[in-house]
Formats: C-alpha cells, sequence, structure tokens
C-alpha cells in the first residue's frame, strides 16, 4: 500500500484510507509463502524501499523484499494497529522510530495531546508535517475509567534528520467517538457517532503551535462506522439491520479474527462533498469490513463478507462470500482481492484474471499490499507470502 504523498507506504494506503496505489498489477506466476512469522494475528504488511513490514498488535517485523531475511523485530511499539508509516528511512510510529538497521531513535511526546494508547484512523507524512487522528482510548485499554476523545495532530518536520519535529497544531473533541482520515492537502476529515461531519484544515502560517478550528461542521442523517477519502468527496460508511449497533464498537475486533465471518448487518454507502452535502447513496446486502476502496473515475469498492462495486446510486456488480474478504486497488482500477485462503486478482469490471491459494487453507489476514514492482504480498497467521 503506498500513499502519493512523500513516498511513505502506509495501511489503508494513505491518510486518505482509500485502499488505492498509483501502481499497475502484472500477470503473476505464483504465490509463495517467504518467511515464518510468529503465530498471531497480523493487521497489515506494508512493501517498499526494499523492505516488506508486517504488522501485528502492538509491533512488526521487517524483511528483506528481496532474500527475505529477518532485519528487525518490535513488540509493544505501536500505539495501536493501523499506524506505522514506511518511509526511505525506516519504520515509523508514535513512539519510535526504526531504520532498517534495526536503531531505534525515541520520539518526544506530542504535547499535549499525544495520542498513544487509542486506535489511530489515519496518518500522514508530507514534505512539510507528519499527522495523525486517533481515537482514545482502545477499547480494554483504560475505557473504563478514561472517557473516549478523538485527538488530531500535526507536527512539523524538521529539513534535516529524522522524522521527529516540534508540535504545530492539534483538536481534541472530548466525550466523542468517531471516525476520521486525512486528505491530501493535510484536512483532517471526522465523522462523529453523534452524526456530525467535521473537517479541520491546518493552519494557513503554519508557525504553529496553535488550536485546530474546524471549517465545516454538518449535521449527519446517520451514524457512520468507516471512512475514506475519494475522488475529492467523503465517503462513508453505515450498518444496517438488527446488528447495525455492533458494527463500530466490533470493527477492531472484526479486522483480526474469524468474527468477521460471522458479522450481520447490510451496509449503506454515502457520498458527501466536503462541505457536508450528501450527493448519492447504495446500499450493499452485506457487512463492509474495511474503509471503501478507490477504483478511479467514480467507482468504489465496498469489501467484506462479499465485495461490489458501486458508482453513485447504482450497483455495478456484487458478490457474496462465506469468509472476510479484503482488498487494495492499482492504478486503473484492477484489484488484489484476498477472501479466506484465496488470492485473487480482479479486474475493475469484475472479473476475476488470477487465482492463488495459500498453502494448508490458512486465513489471509491482512489486506494485499502491492509493492513498487507490481508484486503482492500478505500475510496469513504463520507465514508471510508473496505473488510475483
Amino acid at each position: 500500500m503506498t500513499s502519493s504523498q512523500v513516498g511513505t507506504f502506509s495501511p489503508w494506503a494513505s491518510g486518505a484510507r482509500s485502499s488505492h496505489v498509483g501502481i499497475r498489477l502484472p500477470s503473476f506466476n505464483s504465490l509463495t509463502p517467504v518467511a515464518e512469522l510468529p503465530q498471531t494475528p497480523h493487521d497489515f504488511v506494508l512493501a517498499g524501499f526494499g523492505h516488506v513490514v508486517v504488522v501485528h498488535r502492538g509491533g512488526f517485523s521487517v524483511f528483506d523484499a528481496q532474500t527475505h531475511a529477518l532485519r528487525a523485530h518490535s513488540d509493544g511499539t505501536l500505539s495501536s494497529s493501523g499506524f506505522p508509516l514506511l518511509s526511505a528511512q525506516g519504520v515509523f510510529s508514535a513512539y519510535a522510530e526504526f531504520g532498517f538497521d534495526g536503531v531505534r531513535t525515541e520520539r518526544a511526546p506530542f504535547d499535549p495531546f499525544r495520542p498513544t494508547g487509542g486506535r489511530v484512523w489515519a496518518a500522514s507524512l508530507t514534505d512539510t508535517h507528519f499527522a495523525v487522528l486517533a481515537q482514545r482510548p482502545l477499547s480494554g485499554n483504560h475505557d473504563s475509567v478514561l472517557p473516549p476523545s478523538l485527538t488530531a495532530v500535526a507536527e512539523k518536520v524538521p529539513k534535516a534528520g529524522r522524522y521527529i519535529g516540534e508540535f504545530l497544531a492539534a483538536q481534541q473533541l472530548k466525550n466523542t467517538e468517531g471516525v476520521g482520515a486525512i486528505s491530501a492537502n493535510g484536512d483532517f476529515v471526522v465523522a462523529t457517532r453523534d452524526r456530525q461531519l467535521l473537517v479541520f484544515p491546518l493552519p494557513a502560517n503554519r508557525q504553529g503551535p496553535s488550536e485546530l478550528s474546524a471549517s465545516v461542521r454538518k449535521p449527519l442523517p446517520f451514524t457512520p462506522y468507516d471512512i475514506a477519502l475519494i475522488g475529492g468527496k467523503v465517503t462513508l460508511i453505515q450498518a444496517l439491520g438488527s446488528d447495525a449497533a455492533n458494527a463500530f464498537s466490533e470493527q477492531e475486533e472484526l479486522a483480526v479474527t474469524d468474527a468477521a465471518n460471522h458479522a450481520r448487518w447490510t451496509t449503506s454507502l454515502h457520498w458527501l462533498e466536503l462541505s457536508g452535502t450528501e450527493t448519492a447513496h447504495v446500499a450493499v446486502p452485506f457487512p463492509v469490513l474495511q474503509p471503501p476502496v478507490d477504483l478511479d473515475q467514480g467507482r468504489v469498492l465496498l469489501v467484506g463478507l462479499g465485495f461490489a462495486a458501486v458508482e453513485g446510486n447504482r450497483v455495478v456488480f456484487t458478490h457474496r462470500s462465506e469468509r472476510r474478504c479484503l482488498a487494495t486497488a492499482s492504478a486503473g482500477g484492477t484489484f488484489a482481492l484476498a477472501c479466506g485462503a484465496e488470492l485473487q486478482i480482479v479486474t475493475r469490471d469484475g472479473a476475476i484474471r488470477e487465482t492463488f491459494k495459500v498453502r494448508d487453507g490458512e486465513s489471509i489476514t491482512t489486506p494485499p499490499a502491492i509493492g513498487e514492482d507490481g508484486s503482492v504480498w500478505l500475510a496469513t497467521q504463520r507465514a508471510l507470502y508473496v505473488a510475483r
């Protein structure tokens, strides 16, 4: 998964959470296991700069992309799943930076809103600043004693040295739960469970430090449980049906366990302008279990216990699945789709181009990661695989 910002690789592709990369997928010969992994649920694989990072709950392992040798391993160093960024310099997290040589550099706290101990919705790195948007606390991590808050933080990137800069701007929405993403120009876009859309632009002068101020506050007629920024618009997903109330609270566990295979709700996708005006919505008959995926030219892929392509108010195609699916799209809209133990390469129009299976019928636990050369990386609970 790659970001369009300054050559970083991150979960869901970028701070926009659109799971889209600007790399075309070639034809593949095989899907091959290349490294054994500690037997634990793995959240994401990041591939770039000659390295592959396998992210698990609270830590990560770094492999050489060519030799597949383990370069570094770290436990208990991430504030939550979904946070690390892979750059040309190494792995970047809330607590520390790790060079590919394994050398760790401690990070100073984000004062006063350091978003550790929470679920990070989005992180973004540009040539001028680093930004992170997080929900605190993470379920089970002091959630019985700490009130929930959504926190957005930006810090300057120094002109020299590594990405440890001075505090720039922040906003903390106390007693609030919600979802969020970060646009390419640095705007924080938040949709709350109490049905508000908020947009927080970075300060124009960026001489900081300062408090972020909302440029948009718009009521929503529904409760969202995930978000992606696609084609200059906000896409939000809403759970429908008797199990809908569980979509937000269960999503953290659904992302990494077979509990996803028992999720029960249908899903509605809402398209909104950044001003908050809704322009279209459409429903699909299965639970969506990842952010909306950008298939280019106004087409969006919804993925969970099935997958469906939609445009505006229209469903282009839809398929149900008994196993959780995860996807990453490439340039032109062809996408890598992991469902259960299978990796499929699917065209923008829904035709299955290639199918590969992992050994022993293990479930794939990560979204496919598309490397710079078009290779596709993924992980099961026990092994790292690559399609070439």
